[in-house]
């Protein structure tokens, strides 16, 4: 499949309300791996380091993006 051989990103998108740009890319990554969102596509056949998974946190036009 072409999942299998290009790979396959996560993407968790958080709305900083409170906190730092930083607390909210920490804490999409950090749901990214506590809901294992990368399961399904392991179990598709794309191996754990053809996965890469990015948080991306926004508050107002301010926007970081941090991945694994």
């Amino acid at each position: 499949s072409g999942f299998a051989r290009h790979g396959s990103r996560i993407f968790e998108f958080k709305l900083v309300k409170s906190g730092t740009l930083d607390e909210g890319v920490k804490a999409a990554l950090a749901q990214i791996a506590e809901k294992r969102y990368s399961e399904d596509l392991q179990h598709r056949g794309i191996s754990a380091d053809r996965i890469h998974a990015f948080g991306i946190a926004f508050s107002g036009k301010d926007v970081l993006v941090g991945g694994v």
